[in-house]
């Protein structure tokens, strides 16, 4: 629907993000389920009528929200379910949880770049003007 814009998986329009405020789909790192995600992603794409030669364009930014949202989805779980015996464990995880996450967010901004290319302007309207994240930030 219009108006959904960059806050689209959120409904709420505040900044970049698909489904979030910032770029980079969380700063808490906490997943959205799958079947939302991908509820949220067919409502979009429906909304947006992508084109047969918009559908690579499209199923590979689909593709990096969706693997950006299982990342975050084990890093929620090992947080969950594995605490760190040290400082120094603690901080080797948090560089590692952003060193994944960033890898990811570049993911996500390639595939939303190529999109956003080939889209028109009425679409560019539906998407937003920098919708790259599938969770809220």
């Amino acid at each position: 629907q219009p108006g959904m814009g960059p806050g689209m998986m959120g409904g709420q329009r505040h900044g970049p993000g698909m489904m979030g405020r910032h770029p980079g789909m969380m700063e808490q790192h906490w997943a959205e389920p799958a079947e939302s995600l991908n509820s949220r992603l067919t409502a979009m794409k429906q909304q947006l009528t992508i084109t047969p030669a918009q559908e690579p364009l499209w199923n590979t930014y689909v593709k990096a929200l969706s693997d950006q949202n299982e990342a975050r989805g084990k890093i929620q779980k090992e947080m969950a379910t594995s605490q760190p015996q040290d400082s120094l464990e603690m901080e080797t995880r948090r560089i590692s949880t952003m060193e994944t996450m960033l890898a990811q967010k570049k993911a996500v901004l390639a595939a939303y770049k190529a999109l956003l290319a080939k889209l028109d302007e009425r679409q560019k309207g539906i998407l937003g003007p920098a919708q790259i994240q599938p969770c809220n930030q």
